[in-house]
């Protein structure tokens, strides 16, 4: 089972270690991800509260993916950015 929950600055490490390298950094995030500390952008991100971010937890807590939610007005939507899925648990339909 799963549950999807705010992320908070310490979750930051985690995700940031999902990625091997600086170029598949910014090739999930944009380029406004610094090449180099990613995890303490990432925390800044998750610190933000102009967009909404979440991880994904298992039962054991093993945080499983994440991803940011912005709200737009006009018209009205929800846009979802920067997600992000495990190594170890991608293919897995988490997506």
């Amino acid at each position: 089972m799963y549950r999807l929950r705010a992320a908070v600055e310490s979750d930051a490490a985690v995700v940031a270690g999902w990625f091997s390298t600086p170029r598949s950094a910014v090739s999930w995030g944009g380029s406004d991800v610094p090449t180099e500390f990613l995890a303490a952008w990432l925390a800044n991100e998750y610190a933000d509260r102009s967009r909404e971010h979440f991880v994904l937890a298992d039962d054991s807590g093993r945080i499983c993916g994440s991803c940011a939610i912005g709200l737009r007005k006009d018209p009205p939507r929800m846009h979802v950015s920067r997600l992000a899925i495990a190594p170890a648990m991608r293919g897995q339909g988490l997506g």
